[in-house]
């Protein structure tokens, strides 16, 4: 009763959201268009049956699986994969460049005239039968009795079939092109590897940080909305505050960055990588175990003049641990907010590892090859929907780079003076903490990352733990950083 509870709620939530998006999207839908393969691909309106045969995925493996060990990892996975998909077609509303016409008075055109053009990337008909097949290959894989992987590996084979004639269906009726079918491959194989290594990885005792991976997908798609707004109704006022608002999830990202930096996403350091390359590493152009050589001496070195962050981050800065002159102050941050201070600090970090007097020894930290594969494949997404859709994308590069040049540059600045005062002969080597407003959490420090001291006192709590592990630290009020960073009596 539980599951078919749990799937009638599904239902009803993916069908007012591909309902709200099929007949009102957000903003101007991009236009999905044929490739070469379309053109050869016939219309064979009988297949619409096949087609609808979508609607019973879910009641039939709850029908002939539900008492089966493993049930509930397949069933939830793939309506993990059909949410995201519907959220998809919200978030990044997409139409068929056309469709053709089926005969009059079929039951296809009959679908046609109630189904719209939109919501075709990617296709569900495609990513819920898959998401099925591939969570009961991956549970049949397992070390289960012999009868419980014969059954799986039986619905593994059932479903595969389903997803072949569901996939055949949709380019027959006309209702997705080749593009589609392939992204629904690719959703549902994401979706389902990612769950499985999260349900593996649990019964093995290995952490992974859920709360983390939720973060990053959130920050991710408040970005992605705050774009799609951005685009939609670009206006000078919507358009500044949009840079600002995507700095500050941007900074957020950094924050949970710095958690992987550490190894607090998954103590499999492989997948630790993996996870945090994909979400800021990659996208931001800086690669987690480059950062973590520079961040692990930085915690070695704390407030030293070995300290890559002391030597880098404010050489030949205005800012020297304590509190600035109106004019000087100004000067930092422009400096920052400009890009110039950025720059500078690359050039001196580029100067000092070609000198042969570099005092700096940083440690040498291990990268994956799964690195090469993710800049290709960015690089491939951006080469690919430039061809299609080149304003678009330049409009999201455009709102990526710029927020994160700029304004997310001086958000990190500024916390960075926060965490640090002059060296005392305290062991935290001036470090301190702070008790942020929401304010002061929102923009300056999220995800607790405010709990500086405590940070480098003990650097493999992850931040979600920070609060309850040191829940009478002495922090600063968040409301003095002013103070902190400006004397407007200098």
């Amino acid at each position: 009763m539980k599951y078919t509870i749990h799937f009638l709620i599904y239902t009803l939530i993916t069908g007012i959201l591909y309902s709200l998006a099929s007949h009102h999207p957000i903003y101007e839908p991009f236009v999905i268009n044929e490739l070469n393969f379309d053109q050869y691909i016939p219309m064979i309106p009988q297949s619409v049956y096949i087609y609808l045969s979508y609607f019973f995925l879910l009641p039939v493996l709850i029908l002939v699986a539900r008492g089966k060990p493993g049930f509930s990892s397949v069933f939830y996975s793939a309506m993990a994969c059909g949410v995201i998909n519907v959220l998809i077609y919200t978030l990044v509303p997409t139409r068929l460049f056309e469709r053709i016409s089926a005969p009059e008075y079929s039951f296809l055109a009959y679908l046609q005239a109630k189904d719209t053009i939109l919501c075709a990337f990617p296709s569900g008909h495609v990513a819920l039968p898959l998401s099925i097949a591939l969570g009961a290959f991956m549970i049949a894989g397992q070390k289960r009795p012999p009868e419980v992987t014969s059954f799986w590996r039986k619905i593994s084979v059932f479903y595969f079939v389903w997803f072949c004639l569901l996939a055949l269906s949709t380019l027959l009726t006309k209702q997705h092109f080749v593009l589609d079918v392939v992204s629904g491959i690719l959703l549902a194989a994401i979706v389902v590897l990612t769950a499985m290594y999260y349900l593996y990885a649990k019964k093995q005792k290995k952490l992974l940080n859920v709360r983390t991976l939720g973060a990053l997908v959130t920050e991710i798609s408040l970005i992605a909305l705050a774009m799609t707004l951005i685009i939609r109704y670009w206006h000078p006022a919507i358009f500044t505050l949009g840079i600002i608002f995507i700095a500050s999830r941007q900074h957020a990202l950094l924050a949970l960055y710095h958690d992987g930096v550490h190894y607090l996403i998954s103590s499999n350091k492989r997948l630790n990588d993996f996870i945090i390359n994909c979400f800021a590493g990659v996208p931001f152009f800086m690669p987690v175990h480059g950062y973590r050589s520079l961040h692990f001496s930085h915690h070695q070195h704390l407030g030293t003049e070995n300290d890559p962050e002391k030597r880098y981050l404010y050489r030949h800065q205005p800012w020297n641990y304590q509190a600035l002159s109106t004019r000087l102050l100004l000067k930092q941050i422009l400096g920052d907010l400009l890009l110039w201070n950025s720059l500078r600090m690359l050039w001196l970090f580029i100067k000092d590892r070609t000198s042969s007097n570099n005092d700096i020894n940083l440690p040498v930290t291990q990268y994956y090859n799964d690195l090469y594969i993710q800049f290709m494949f960015l690089f491939a997404v951006i080469g690919f929907g430039y061809h299609y859709w080149p304003t678009a994308i330049m409009h999201v590069l455009f709102l990526w780079f710029l927020p994160y040049l700029t304004v997310t540059q001086l958000l990190q600045k500024i916390r960075s003076f926060a965490e640090h005062t002059q060296r005392t002969t305290d062991t935290d080597s001036g470090s301190c903490s702070w008790a942020p407003s929401w304010l002061g959490a929102f923009f300056i420090w999220p995800y607790n990352i405010n709990y500086h001291q405590e940070h480098h006192r003990k650097s493999n709590i992850s931040w979600d733990e920070l609060p309850k592990r040191f829940a009478n630290a002495e922090q600063r009020p968040g409301k003095t950083l002013i103070q902190h960073i400006w004397s407007v009596n200098k």
